[in-house]
């Protein structure tokens, strides 16, 4: 996965751009769905926190008594919190998903879990700035040669003046203005 990733993030191994549009990589962004994300090693399947009660940084009150409530109206009453079912062993662990509180901890569970068969897909986004991008007429990819089990690669391209979608393959790797 690690080589995949540096491949991928090696943009000029992947695409080949018309030197005369002297175009320069601005940003690259590379993810996918066969390894789990940082986030998810954290939090990983909300049933394992029962003992875990260590989250610097984050105020979630797992230790009430003592605790000065004032100025937290939301807080005053503790009843009604059970509607988090799948939260049923968090035991001294208030996750606080839909409460207000001041953490810029933002959990998105909208991940599909289901990707553990050895098939998997790549997301990338690369950003070019061009001098001259009328001389882009269109981009060549090496991406079969370096992943050939590949099936397709969809593409989505955005200019300043327009914008498009193509689906590419083995026998067709040249995306085309």
């Amino acid at each position: 996965m690690a080589d995949a990733k540096a491949k991928l993030n090696n943009v000029d191994s992947i695409l080949t751009i018309p030197t005369a549009a002297s175009c320069k990589l601005v940003e690259a962004h590379v993810e996918n769905t066969l390894e789990k994300d940082e986030h998810h090693d954290e939090h990983d399947h909300h049933d394992e926190h029962k003992d875990h009660d260590d989250h610097k940084g984050h105020d979630h009150h797992d230790d009430h008594k003592g605790h000065d409530h004032e100025g937290h109206d939301h807080h005053d009453d503790h009843k009604g919190h059970d509607d988090h079912e799948h939260h049923d062993e968090h035991k001294g662990h208030d996750h606080d998903h839909d409460h207000d509180h001041d953490h810029d901890h933002d959990h998105d569970h909208d991940h599909d879990h289901d990707h553990h068969d050895g098939h998997g897909e790549f997301s990338i986004q690369y950003q070019f700035s061009c001098e001259d991008v009328a001389k882009v007429s269109q981009i060549d990819t090496q991406w079969f040669t370096h992943f050939p089990a590949t099936e397709k690669v969809s593409v989505n391209l955005l200019t300043d003046s327009a914008q498009s979608a193509t689906e590419l393959t083995s026998g067709s790797t040249t995306i085309k203005f």
